[in-house]
């Protein structure tokens, strides 16, 4: 009872005290004023009563250099001067600026303070004894001052702060924003996460998703580039010196495609406390901070980098203040917040409707490139076939040229062994590109495989061994134009995959027989390479109806309108075009020369062609030849549910070269431009004809296997072909027993006498051939038929045979161009253009001959076998030159690597010569005599295709230069440390293999000379 009258004692005493303060407002008026305010004062963004603020010389839209001020006369009878000073600042205002404040009593400063716009309330107490009058001025600076609780103690009383300002927070951990909200702010970049329901504003938010969890409290900062100066957002918070420790999660707002990072700094009493960059496609973490006696805390985000103009949310959230004692403090690092969530989920499901990416990629947004499930009527195409759960991988250029590459990143927060998919190129893209897909476990490449355009979809199946981050990407070609990448029925397995029925599709509606395009619409990719010239306004929207409508219609030689069909043309643009053989990477398939083996046939149709080369150099200079020839080609899917195709193929616009017209050289072959037509079913070659522009119309029916891929490719000759309207394309469950090529036939072979009789071949003979079971007579590019076993054959590839498991018949070797000789001489036409272009040609050649001269041959190889501690044998492996001395793997890669760079600068050299073919060309007919224009005219026409070799050289060079520093980076990844010893830049330690014959003595390893 004692203990609680002490109590009330000290409570009276403490309330007398107060009673006897004096408040200066209370009691007495100011005497002289300017600029002071007594009515709706703010003090650090909280609204406060018995205060004034003071504006500042430059306040107002125009400085008028009137100082704030307020004069008190108190009389001389006061000891103390006590106060609150804070900026008057509202939330949401900008934090910049400061100004300074003083205090003169009686004439002598005794109150000079600098204060700055994110500054929290702070209490002062002053002497005034026997001050008789007090001046409150804004010296200068931006920001108004506001003086609150302004009370004066005389002698004998006790100075107190009784702090009525702070809020009312909770005694445990308090969660800021919500709890504690921020006294200021800078508006526009920084909004609040206040939780759903409690929208004030419009720089507030219900929620906001990181690592694919939504959180309802904390701070969003949106920071941008700018193109002057630096974005920063920054958020102040009161803490009062009352909390012990901090904690907040961070991490990028989930699918953000900017390819952004943000500076994020934690300060205390304006010492930094914390600061790390923050990556858009990093997961959340979980930071733990010191706030030990800190006043005001500053949470700030200032942008570092991104793509042209773009920026990065960064989410705070769960920001929460402890006291000192609390156990509830979490442990900072990277966390799993899914992993709750996501180990309730089924051991078989769907990745997209089942698990967010939290971060992506690319061109296009992530709301168009990414499909979750929520309606099978919202959809995309591969192949010809609808996905409603998966996502796009867009890649492509900006303004400046800097590559953008694309991916989806999921956290699958360790709970899944393997996933399995489909993949392939977006239909309906009008434009031909390869790209490789990469797939990243928890940052590591597990896969790496390229996606040809002219595909159907491929499903694969890899393990992903319970990783937490799981990324589809891919790099982009480069190009201005590029195909896009879809990932389709993304299915997740814990243990092995296991068949399913997730993304089970009903057979489709087909009839016994029917129109194809009726069925399929139209083509799942059709091309045509005028369509990527930038100098043509050649649309693919003149290449396909669908016969809804007859006022549109192809218009045939003979006057005819056919309303249902598709076109394809081929293409050779001139250099100025700016189209490259990456626009066309399958159809470069003829023409090329000898860079382009039967292999490379078979590795982009399934078609076997005669003997194999080079696979790998062979693919890259297919994707990199400089030739220009565009193929066409149009694939449809039949959807498995059909036997044989019918179809009807004519001449609709005849095409001659413009140099044979020129120079009279009108022969057979050139007024004919006959053109090889291939039909291929899954990859499967089933026709080849020859087609020509006097050709009558052609009829005939192919088997097809009921498959999935129905494509009618038209092969590039060595000029651009006439315009072929395919139409009447019928589909039918009745079985084509007619036989198909046993190998792919290069269209070098017998183009002039199989046009000749293509040409003659019509309805007639078609139905005739078809009735008795042979082909057309003339109509087909292959010599050879199958037998019933090969056509059994074909059916069983079609099903799913492997591919390039057909057997080549060595008569069907390819044939391949001569090389182009080039003379180098002074050429002299009296023409300014053709000069230019013939000396840009010779100083071409003379420096690729020479590149080529400097060609860097793979060095030999020594090894020695060797005995670690364990008794585990390993082999000492190193390059070496002829005298056996060893080379430096950093060296042989630096030389090559300048190599390629030499490489790249002689192929810019190539098509900067280019350039010139086309005013050379039109510079022909200004030569003065017939003589000169055909003899120059024959060197324009040879000029191109040894410029063309001289970039398939140099490109050969540079693959074989690329395809050596990869292998020599394959030996680094594969060397070890054993033993305490090191592999160096000479000598790698290598695991044996199945391959290596060890010797029954081998060398110890502590001995051996590194």
């Amino acid at each position: 009872m004692k203990r609680l009258y002490s109590v009330i004692a000290v409570l009276c005493l403490t309330a007398a005290s107060v009673s006897a303060q004096t408040s200066l407002l209370g009691t007495y008026k100011p005497a002289e004023t300017a600029k002071y305010y007594v009515n709706n004062n703010y003090l650090s963004g909280t609204g406060v009563s018995s205060a004034f603020h003071l504006g500042t010389p430059s306040g107002g839209l125009i400085a008028d250099g009137v100082k704030g001020t307020a004069t008190f006369d108190i009389g001389g009878g006061y000891e103390k001067l006590s106060f609150v000073m804070g900026p008057s600042v509202i939330v949401e205002s900008s934090s910049s600026g400061n100004s300074i404040v003083t205090i003169k009593a009686d004439g002598r400063i005794i109150f000079d303070e600098v204060m700055f716009a994110y500054d929290p309330p702070r209490f002062f107490t002053l002497d005034v004894k026997g001050v008789r009058q007090l001046v409150f001025t804004v010296v200068g600076g931006s920001v108004d001052p506001t003086f609150a609780n302004l009370r004066l103690w005389k002698a004998g009383q006790k100075v107190s702060n009784p702090n009525t300002f702070y809020p009312k927070v909770p005694s445990g951990k308090v969660k800021l924003v919500k709890e504690l909200p921020f006294y200021s702010v800078n508006s526009g970049y920084v909004d609040s996460v206040v939780g759903e329901g409690a929208i004030r504003s419009k720089n507030q938010m219900e929620s906001i998703n990181v690592s694919s969890k939504e959180y309802d409290s904390g701070l969003a900062f949106s920071i941008q580039q700018a193109l002057m100066g630096k974005t920063v957002g920054d958020a102040y918070f009161w803490l009062n010196s009352r909390f012990d420790k901090l904690s907040f999660v961070v991490g990028a707002r989930d699918n953000q495609s900017s390819n952004a990072s943000v500076w994020l700094v934690v300060k205390g009493d304006r010492k930094t406390l914390y600061e790390e960059c923050i990556r858009q496609n990093e997961l959340s973490r979980q930071i733990v901070l010191d706030v030990k006696g800190v006043e005001s805390l500053c949470i700030s985000a200032e942008y570092r980098a991104s793509d042209f103009l773009g920026g990065m949310t960064l989410a705070v959230v769960d920001i929460f203040a402890y006291r000192e004692g609390d156990t509830s403090v979490p442990t900072p690092g990277t966390i799993n917040p899914n992993k709750e969530r996501i180990s309730m989920l089924p051991d078989v499901c769907p990745l997209m409707s089942s698990i967010r990416p939290f971060s992506v990629r690319g061109v296009s947004k992530a709301s168009s490139t990414l499909f979750e499930g929520e309606s099978r009527h919202y959809t995309f195409s591969m192949g010809g076939v609808k996905y409603w759960e998966g996502l796009l991988l867009t890649t492509g250029n900006t303004l400046l040229g800097d590559r953008i590459d694309s991916y989806a990143a999921f956290d699958l927060a360790g709970e899944y062994d393997w996933i399995s998919f489909d993949a392939g190129c977006l239909s309906k893209r009008s434009y031909m590109d390869d790209d490789n897909l990469l797939i990243y476990v928890d940052d590591q490449l597990v896969f790496d495989h390229k996606i040809y355009s002219t595909w159907p979809c491929q499903h694969y199946k890899i393990p992903v061994h319970k990783c937490r981050t799981l990324k589809f990407a891919r790099r982009g070609s480069g190009k201005e134009k590029q195909t896009i990448i879809g990932v389709g029925d993304i299915v997740l397995y814990r243990g092995e995959p296991v068949e399913n029925d997730i993304f089970a599709r009903p057979e489709p509606d087909s009839p016994y027989e029917t129109d194809l395009i009726d069925f399929c619409g139209k083509p799942y990719f059709h091309y045509n390479g005028r369509f990527v010239s930038d100098l043509t306004s050649f649309s693919m929207d003149d290449c396909f109806l669908d016969g809804s409508t007859i006022t549109r219609s192809f218009k045939m030689k003979d006057g005819r309108e056919i309303n249902k069909g598709f076109m394809l043309e081929t293409n050779i643009p001139l250099g100025l075009e700016n189209v490259t053989v990456m626009d066309a990477a399958f159809m470069l398939l003829t023409g090329v020369g000898a860079s382009v083996s039967s292999s490379d046939v078979a590795a982009y149709t399934g078609v076997s062609g005669g003997a194999s080369g080079t696979a790998n150099l062979g693919i890259f200079l297919l994707l990199n030849d400089s030739s220009n020839k565009q193929s066409a080609a149009a694939a449809f899917n039949p959807m498995g549910q059909y036997e044989s195709c019918t179809f009807t193929v004519e001449n609709m616009r005849e095409y001659v070269d413009e140099f044979a017209q020129v120079f009279g050289d009108m022969t057979k072959e050139n007024v004919l431009n006959s053109v090889k037509l291939n039909v291929m079913a899954d990859q499967v070659l089933v026709g080849e004809y020859w087609l020509d522009n006097k050709m009558a119309p052609l009829t005939v029916t192919v088997p097809i296997f009921k498959c999935r891929q129905l494509m009618f490719w038209l092969e590039c000759g060595d000029v651009r072909s006439g315009q072929y309207l395919f139409h009447d394309i019928k589909l039918s469950k009745e079985p084509c027993h007619k036989q198909v090529p046993i190998s792919y036939t290069p269209g070098s072979q017998g183009r002039g006498g199989a046009s000749g009789t293509a040409s003659a071949s019509g309805d007639s003979a078609t139905s005739a051939s078809q009735q008795s079971g042979t082909q057309p007579s003339g109509s087909s590019a292959s010599e050879t038929s199958h037998s019933a076993s090969a056509a059994a054959a074909g059916t069983e590839k079609a099903a799913g045979t492997p591919k390039g498991s057909r057997k080549r018949s060595g008569k069907d070797q390819q044939k391949v161009e001569p090389r182009v000789e080039w003379e180098v001489k002074n050429y002299y036409s009296g023409n300014s253009a053709i000069d230019s272009y013939l000396r840009d040609v010779n100083n071409v050649w003379k420096s690729v001959a020479q590149y080529r001269e400097g060609a860097y041959d793979m060095p030999a190889s020594s090894e020695t076998f060797v005995q670690a501690s364990d008794g585990k044998v390993y082999k000492c492996f190193s390059f070496v030159d002829s005298r056996g001395a060893r080379l430096s793997l950093s060296d042989m890669i630096s030389k090559l690597e300048d190599r390629i760079d030499e490489g790249n600068s002689l192929k810019d050299k190539i098509a900067t010569a280019q350039l010139g073919v086309a005013a050379a060309g039109v510079g022909i007919v200004n030569l003065t005599s017939f003589q000169d224009m055909a003899s120059y005219g024959k060197l324009l026409k040879i000029a191109p295709k040894a410029l063309k070799q001289c970039s398939a050289d140099v490109d050969l060079s540079v693959a074989q230069s690329q395809a050596m520093i990869d292998s020599f980076n394959v030996y680094r990844s594969l060397s070890l440390t054993v033993d305490g010893k090191s592999s160096t830049d000479t000598v790698l330690i290598l695991p044996t293999g199945s391959a290596d014959e060890i010797p029954q003595v081998v060398q110890m390893l502590e001995y051996f000379n590194f």
